[in-house]
């Protein structure tokens, strides 16, 4: 069972890189904020510094995410315009993509010409051969063909 054939998205990977650095920057953020502050001093915070720390965890992550969106919409606006400017060239000169087509159907008229060669020689050969073995197992006559004699003139 064969699966579709799929294009791959322009700046996909960076887009998953920039999610991954997100959330390694979250957890990260997390756990040095446990390690440096502790337990006893995390319970007792103010709602002040309960936003700072959050802040800090996720500010950055965030700008990480929106940086790999950029990224990944660079990349298709890329993609989209590269598709653009093929287009724009074959619309301007038309002749380089009529002698390219011009060029593949005579290469296709070739081939199924070839083929078709191919396919009418077989039977001829086998006709041949055949005929050639049905000779070779008759007899030779000895006598010659005699000539007919002319029509009686009017």
């Amino acid at each position: 069972m064969s699966t579709p054939e799929r294009k791959s998205d322009p700046g996909a990977t960076i887009s998953v890189l920039a999610l991954v650095v997100a959330g390694l920057w979250v957890v990260g953020a997390g756990v040095a904020a446990f390690a440096l502050l502790g337990p006893a001093r995390i319970q007792s915070l103010t709602v002040i510094e309960i936003a700072a720390i959050v802040a800090a965890m996720f500010f950055p992550a965030l700008m990480a995410m929106f940086s790999g969106v950029a990224a990944r919409d660079s990349a298709r606006a890329r993609a989209e315009a590269a598709r653009l400017a093929d287009a724009a060239d074959r619309l301007l000169n038309p002749e380089r993509s009529a002698e390219a087509a011009a060029r593949q159907l005579a290469m296709s008229v070739r081939g199924e010409i070839s083929t078709l060669d191919q396919a009418l020689e077989k039977p001829c050969r086998a006709s041949k051969t055949s005929k050639a073995k049905s000779r070779a197992k008759r007899k030779p006559s000895t006598t010659w063909p005699t000539k007919r004699a002319p029509a009686p003139a009017k």
